[in-house]
């Protein structure tokens, strides 16, 4: 893991050195381990590390080779194929560092290669010969690369706060954009909270030439191919194929391996297969349990204690290294600031930094640097899959359409809004011409009615026109139902990175531990995207190519659960204890245009006033306590932190 930052001065004058100074002494709490800077005429670099794998103590940063010169955050998931596309021997290939290979990789294949360069990256390479930087960043957008622009310099680093080392870097908040991260609206992975500063999205490369400034996406999911396979069993044995291949390459560390696992199925089946892959490796896995002073809550559709199923998986697997870690060992503004400073963003889920933290925390005092994750697997391996009811209803399947809604909703014992609306209704009539039907609903049910209503309410015209011309480009067109839905899974999975990615940035940077996420992985997530919906949904039983393929891989007790295990369920106890912090950091905001342009100053002034005493009460006003107010509560800190009002 590591922070990256350089400049380029457009004109061709060599790189002062004061600024490559201020660049190097930027990034350097970012990465403990090792540092360095380098220039190289008009360009300079400098970047700082946190050992993780064994080959990160090979080689220097940046790297150079020739008239080439490359700072990288590297991580890659196959280093034999890279090194024989790039004309190398094993022998040779083992002596080089992630970045180093993918130095040699480009000198020898041109930057073009990047397309086949698996892993988790975001780099700079500049070709002295040719004045040409490159700005890449991997195929999902997982390492966040951001950058600025004016016509004298171009400037680039892992963090906004490293740029703004940069005199000629403003630091200022868009006030906007922070309304829009108030609502959640996000703009394509792109967008940052600040004036003049991009962040390059998914399979994004940025190239500057002494003709300008060009950028373009390298790679692309096909979201037209339907050859997956048409057997079950066939797709299943395929299926665990790809999973296990994700998982593997994502292991290798000269530390342990920990995994998230609370009871659900994409951090069960990612646990289960790191632990089957070498039974003679340990693996540890880590559940959140509820706050010692909390009972936990259990009904026929969730339950709040997830240790009980996750100690089956435990007992399965021998080296499977399993602890509980409980909740409420932070304050919820514990490590908020530290949190800012690395990633540049508020937080956008507060609750789950309750349990998060001393999850990352415990790892790291076990010697893990790597923690498997899955966060976005609903969209990929544990698709529910009940897109087929709209994909027969359009073939004109009617009846079959409306029999596995019928079952589907017998199964779950309740009628959820994604059986009918959601995966029937949406896809024929989502599109722009909705917009006006839109703003007439929310202008009859008032504020309450905005996304995620903590949102200043006089911004937010602007940007739910904005939205609404995005719902326009998604439109399904001449691709079908299919393409629909396939995109709006990419969607999850690469476009909503904004801020995403650069989080995961911080909370590794804090404590020291690699996020790493299999169910995000390209080659798995393109190979389920050619699969029927069939293979999803079958007899109202959804999420059946995930239970199938595990169903003697964990206990069934996991496979063919059918309730919700909720993570952070005694989040209202934490909220009372900081409510009121909460009011001191609204006085402290007072005056600033900033926050009070973002933030529904009165409705959390209202919010605070009326909260109850009781936990349960609070908790029976969860929309209001758990996401609205904590969200708002975060930002107000950090539009405090960022004026020096704390």
């Amino acid at each position: 893991m590591s922070a990256i930052a350089g400049i380029l001065m457009r004109d061709g004058s060599p790189a002062p050195r004061d600024l490559l100074a201020r660049l190097a002494g930027a990034v350097r709490p970012f990465g403990p381990d090792a540092a360095g800077s380098a220039s190289l005429g008009p360009f300079a670099a400098a970047g700082a590390m946190r050992v993780v794998t064994a080959e990160d103590r090979l080689g220097r940063v940046p790297s150079r080779l020739g008239d080439r010169l490359l700072v990288g955050d590297i991580y890659l998931h196959d280093r034999p194929a890279v090194a024989e596309a790039a004309g190398l021997a094993p022998m040779d290939a083992a002596r080089l560092s992630d970045a180093d290979l993918a130095l040699r990789l480009f000198a020898k294949r041109g930057v073009e290669a990047v397309a086949g360069l698996d892993g988790d990256f975001a780099l700079a390479i500049f070709d002295a010969t040719r004045g040409q930087l490159d700005l890449v960043c991997d195929h999902t957008g997982r390492r966040p690369l951001i950058w600025y622009a004016d016509d004298h310099v171009l400037a680039f680093a892992s963090a906004p706060q490293i740029l703004f080392a940069l005199p000629v870097v403003p630091r200022e908040v868009d006030p906007e954009a922070l309304a829009r991260f108030a609502m959640l609206e996000h703009n394509g992975g792109q967008a940052t909270l600040y004036k003049g500063l991009r962040r390059l999205p998914a399979a994004g490369r940025l190239t500057l030439t002494p003709d300008g400034i060009r950028q373009a996406t390298y790679w692309a999911y096909d979201l037209d191919r339907n050859d997956g396979p048409t057997d079950q069993v066939e797709c299943v044995d395929a299926f665990l194929d790809h999973y296990r291949r994700a998982v593997r390459v994502r292991m290798r560390t000269e530390g342990s391996v920990g995994c998230f696992m609370s009871s659900g199925l994409d951090s069960t089946t990612t646990t289960a297969l790191a632990a089957g892959l070498d039974p003679s490796r340990k693996v540890f896995a880590y559940t959140a349990i509820p706050h010692p002073g909390h009972t936990p809550q259990e009904t026929t559709r969730r339950y709040e204690d997830e240790s009980p199923l996750a100690a089956l998986v435990a007992q399965r697997y021998s080296n499977l290294d399993w602890k509980t870690v409980a909740c409420g060992q932070i304050g919820f503004y514990d490590g908020m600031e530290q949190l800012f400073f690395a990633s540049g963003w508020p937080i956008r889920n507060t609750i789950s930094r309750m349990w998060l933290d001393p999850i990352l925390a415990t790892a790291r005092g076990d010697g893990v640097r790597v923690m498997l994750e899955g966060s976005t697997g609903n969209q990929s391996v544990s698709w529910a899959g009940h897109d087929l009811i709209s994909d027969l209803a359009a073939r004109g399947r009617v009846l079959h359409a409306a029999h596995e809604a019928i079952l589907l909703f017998l199964r779950q014992k309740r009628l959820r809004n994604d059986v009918l609306l959601r995966t029937l209704l949406l896809p024929m009539i989502d599109g722009y011409e909705l917009a006006p039907l839109r703003r007439l609903v929310r202008r009859w049910r008032g504020p309450a009615a905005q996304p995620f209503a903590a949102m200043n309410h006089d911004a937010a015209p602007g940007i739910i026109a904005a939205a609404d011309a995005r719902r326009k480009e998604r439109r399904i067109g001449g691709g079908g139902i299919r393409r629909f839905w396939r995109q709006r899974r990419v969607g999850k999975l690469i476009n909503e990175k904004d801020f995403v990615a650069s989080l995961y940035y911080g909370q590794e940077t804090i404590h020291g531990v690699v996020l790493r996420e299999p169910t995000a992985d390209r080659h798995l997530v393109q190979f389920l995207l050619t699969l029927s919906p069939e293979r999803h949904l079958k007899r109202g039983m959804d999420r059946l190519l995930i239970r199938q393929a595990f169903d003697k891989l964990l206990p069934p007790e996991i496979v063919w659960n059918r309730r919700q295990g909720r993570q952070g369920g005694d989040w209202a106890m934490d909220v009372l204890a900081a409510r009121g912090e909460m009011r001191r950091d609204l006085d402290r905001m007072a005056g600033s245009a900033l926050g009070e342009g973002a933030i529904d100053v009165p409705r959390l002034q209202a919010l605070l006033a009326a909260m109850p005493d009781d936990p349960a009460a609070v908790r029976a006003r969860a929309a209001e306590y758990a996401i609205i107010m904590p969200r708002a509560a975060a930002i107000v800190r950090f539009v405090n932190w960022f004026e020096g009002r704390n």
